[in-house]
């Protein structure tokens, strides 16, 4: 988890994707600074020692990069969203898109 929030702190997102294999970018779930504080700071633990896969969330919603902002918009807004996983057309994850870039 100290790894996923060093991350979202230098992009100054709210979430990460979590990828499976570093080589295929195949998208496991997303991981959200939400996820580490009640994880991590509420329980009082160290972050060096919680691990992503135990407080990640499977992927419910994500975008293609060819899909319009407007689509992306609503997905965020009909899923509760405040950031998609961006997925290429090979299916491999290549970004995010957060609603404070749209």
């Amino acid at each position: 988890a100290h790894d996923a929030a060093k991350v979202m702190k230098s992009s100054g997102c709210g979430g990460a994707p979590v990828v499976e294999d570093k080589q295929e970018l195949k998208l496991a779930g997303v991981v959200t600074a939400r996820d580490i504080s009640h994880h991590v700071a509420a329980e009082d633990r160290k972050a060096s020692e919680v691990y992503v896969k135990d407080i990640m969330k499977p992927l419910s919603v994500c975008c293609g990069v060819d899909e319009s902002v407007e689509d992306a918009r609503t997905k965020m807004h009909d899923h509760q969203a405040t950031s998609l996983p961006v997925m290429d057309n090979a299916g491999s994850c290549c970004g995010t898109v957060s609603a404070h870039n749209l």
